[in-house]
């Protein structure tokens, strides 16, 4: 900026800080005005996309903790009812996430994708650990599809004014 005048200033942990200091008689063009409240604007907007990205974040967090604390016992009932040699095969993959939940958009291919990517060991065969974060994911991403982040979203259905 034209006609500024430095000026050093001390901060609370000793660091030297310079700031421009207008002096008084001086006054600041209209244009100038106007691009310092652009950018001010600009700030307060990328400030505000933050702190929603954060809070956006954290409920996902959230949601994720509370479908794996409230699936666990689910989980481990359907994994024991299913296979009790301690392992899950891929042809019954499909039939157990079901019965988790019956609204699962599941489809072969993405199966069979998932069913490697979560099989460590490559034996062809899924253990407790592994299934459970199998169906974790299914469980999360289903639940995300689902959710348009309005709370009462399923208080009221279209058909309840028919």
């Amino acid at each position: 900026m034209v006609g500024c005048l430095p000026s050093l200033y001390y901060s609370p942990g000793f660091y030297v800080s310079l700031h421009c200091q207008m002096p008084r008689n001086l006054e600041i063009s209209e244009s100038e005005q106007a691009e310092e409240t652009i950018t001010k604007l600009k700030q307060q907007q990328q400030a505000k996309f933050l702190l929603e990205n954060q809070e956006h974040q954290t409920k996902s967090a959230e949601m994720e903790y509370k479908i794996r604390k409230e699936s666990q016992t689910l989980v481990e009932k359907v994994f024991n009812s299913y296979e009790r040699r301690g392992y899950v095969r891929s042809y019954q993959l499909g039939s157990m996430l079901r019965a988790l939940n019956p609204e699962l958009a599941l489809n072969d291919e993405d199966l069979r994708q998932r069913f490697t990517e979560f099989d460590t060991d490559n034996v062809g065969a899924l253990d407790f650990d592994s299934f459970n974060r199998l169906a974790l994911f299914y469980l999360v991403q289903q639940t995300r599809r689902e959710s348009d982040g309005f709370a009462h979203k399923h208080l009221i259905r279209l058909n309840d004014f028919q």
